[in-house]
């Protein structure tokens, strides 16, 4: 491709529906061998997902048929350092909020157990497996897709169509129809938490946006008991749901009404 077709598709007004779709067609193939892989070797989902490899695999399909036209649509240019490090400083805050409210909720509907995570090295491999998985699985999402959609239709109809993406790529989901709307709404409130959030290059994307995925996946297994023998489920729904909600709806405000320092994008 010659600079003046290049120019012409960085500079064009139409969306770029042939990368994306592309991209999605990528993450799908590549998710559906990666499950296929896990089954094949017996490795247990509840230590690790390999599709969450998928979305990092298809941004680089993407990239091999598409190299030069894919900088056009990926953001590349880095944050400057002090504002990184704001908005990193910002993801860890509103990290150790999320758990320690998540296990204040959990203590008030009986149905708290913090786990002593240093004392258990399976569950310090756990962790750092389920943050790598977060972060491959952002380099996609919140590294490629979600920038394309916000500039496109702005940040609240662009974070809803992606998190509605994101929660439809979790296949399983889609087998009950009650289980995936309530889902559905978790990762379209966990994008626009993400999104408030974001900025700079792909992968400080991924980066600050793989430490809230991490959290969110992480926090139930700390500091909730699974095994509560309440007669009802609604204690333990709430107190993994309710947060999520909350972090949701402040990013969405946040959005709303635009009230997040301006830092360089």
């Amino acid at each position: 491709m010659n600079s003046a077709e290049l120019a012409r598709v960085c500079h064009g007004s139409s969306f770029p529906w042939r990368h994306v779709l592309i991209f999605l067609g990528a993450t799908l193939v590549h998710s559906l061998w990666l499950i296929s892989a896990q089954i094949w070797w017996d490795v247990s989902l509840g230590y690790i997902a390999f599709p969450q490899l998928g979305p990092a695999l298809g941004l680089l399909t993407l990239w091999v048929i598409y190299r030069e036209e894919l900088r056009c649509f990926l953001p590349i240019k880095s944050s400057r350092m002090m504002a990184f490090r704001y908005r990193g400083r910002l993801v860890v805050l509103i990290c150790v909020i999320y758990v320690g409210s998540t296990w204040l909720l959990a203590e008030v509907l009986n149905v708290a157990h913090f786990y002593p995570i240093f004392q258990d090295w399976h569950l310090i491999g756990f962790l750092t497996v389920q943050y790598f998985g977060a972060f491959f699985e952002e380099i996609g999402w919140r590294g490629f897709l979600q920038p394309i959609f916000v500039e496109r239709f702005g940040p609240l109809a662009g974070t809803l169509i992606v998190g509605t993406l994101w929660a439809a790529w979790h296949g399983d989901q889609l087998l009950d129809l009650s289980d995936f709307l309530v889902f559905a709404s978790t990762c379209i409130a966990i994008s626009y938490g993400i999104e408030m959030l974001m900025g700079g290059s792909w992968w400080q994307r991924a980066l600050l946006a793989a430490a809230i995925h991490w959290t969110v996946n992480i926090t139930p297994v700390v500091v909730i008991n699974f095994d509560s023998d309440l007669p009802s489920n609604v204690p333990l729904m709430t107190a993994i749901l309710a947060p999520q909600y909350i972090v949701g709806c402040i990013g969405a405000l946040i959005l709303w009404k635009r009230r997040l320092p301006q830092l360089d994008r």
